[in-house]
């Protein structure tokens, strides 16, 4: 097309037609892959067709060729008839390309979603059959492979408050009492209603070296902290819709309502609807940022020496051991202020501790 605009500034009539014949045959040819020797005008517009062009685009097509030939044997045209052929070439050149190229990207993105599909399909198959293997090594007795098995799908970021369970039950079976307290936390962080998980923890717990007597909560914050846990994060956020939609329908009968009386009413159970209502959506976006937190931790250090500071330089205030956890309150380079469950805070090393 190039030489075609060089012809055309130059006004080299029969060269121009000549030169544009060639170049929007040999871009057809080439866009749709088809052999020279088996190029014809009406063959390259059922294949545009075919691909994605419009009709009429392929139509246009066929006209500028038709155009150029007829012009290369009687030329009578002026340059302004020249200039006017060649930007409807260049027109046609972009719509083709638009509508082949998006057919193609549409092929691809297709291809692409069925592979993601297949490959998701094919891992979720694979873990169901390492999770059902793991499963039966634990039955028989074989924790070390099991846990094996358990830690592989965990590898593969297919983690359930489950398989967290499991694991945990393997490490407190071959006597790694720190690490089960780990991911028996891990648990009940996805699932804090998962009762196995709980009961094992206290379980888990009391094989570790540190006795930690918790502060006491208020009364207050502690009653709210066991409705939040009372369903799932999920489960809150379903009771939220429920509830959202018993204020909208509260709130056409307050509009639509006739009597005085009912729209009060109405009203009112709209008022104390929609406070329930933030009430459900506050705990399930808490237990959504508890979730994804990475404010506590599980000592997995067989000694851990709590400095005053910062580095090792500080002043070692307590001793605390593998399997007592503790909340991070915040970080310097590779240290951790912690605080435990007694309320005693100071620093240690990030070696020492693993995060839940």
């Amino acid at each position: 097309m190039k030489q075609a605009g060089d012809y055309l500034s130059k006004g080299l009539e029969t060269a121009f037609y000549e030169e544009l014949h060639k170049a929007m045959e040999g871009y057809i040819c080439d866009k749709l892959m088809l052999a020279p020797a088996d190029y014809t005008k009406e063959k390259a517009g059922e294949m545009m067709v075919s691909r994605g062009v419009k009709p009429e685009t392929a139509d246009k097509f066929i006209s500028i060729i038709d155009g150029c030939e007829m012009a290369r044997y009687a030329p009578e045209s002026d340059i302004n008839a020249m200039e006017i052929q060649y930007q409807s070439s260049m027109t046609v050149i972009s719509q083709i390309e638009s509508s082949i190229g998006n057919n193609a990207n549409k092929k691809d993105s297709a291809k692409k979603a069925l592979m993601l599909i297949f490959l998701l399909s094919l891992s979720l198959s694979m873990s169901a059959q390492s999770w059902n293997e793991a499963n039966d090594k634990y039955a028989q007795g074989d924790y070390t492979s099991a846990l094996d098995s358990y830690l592989a799908i965990e590898s593969s970021d297919m983690v359930s408050a489950d398989l967290y369970y499991n694991i945990a039950n393997c490490y407190f079976k071959l006597s790694n009492a720190p690490r089960a307290v780990l991911y028996y936390e891990r648990a009940l962080k996805l699932n804090p209603s998962h009762e196995d998980a709980a009961n094992n923890l206290e379980i888990a717990k009391a094989s570790v070296l540190d006795r930690i007597d918790e502060v006491p909560q208020f009364i207050l914050a502690q009653w709210v902290e066991d409705c939040k846990y009372m369903l799932s994060s999920d489960g809150w956020a379903w009771v939220t819709i429920v509830l959202f939609s018993m204020v909208l329908l509260f709130t056409i009968g307050f509009r639509q309502l006739a009597k005085r009386k009912a729209r009060k009413t109405s009203f009112a159970l709209a008022c104390v609807i929609f406070m329930f209502t933030l009430c459900s959506l506050a705990f399930s976006l808490s237990q959504r940022a508890d979730a994804l937190s990475e404010d506590s931790a599980v000592v997995l250090s067989p000694v851990s020496s709590v400095k005053s500071s910062p580095g090792n330089t500080g002043t070692s205030l307590f001793i605390i051991h593998e399997g007592t956890v503790v909340e991070i309150k915040d970080i310097v380079g590779d240290w951790y202020r912690v605080t435990i469950a007694d309320g005693r805070e100071g620093w240690i090393p990030a070696a020492d501790i693993e995060m839940i």
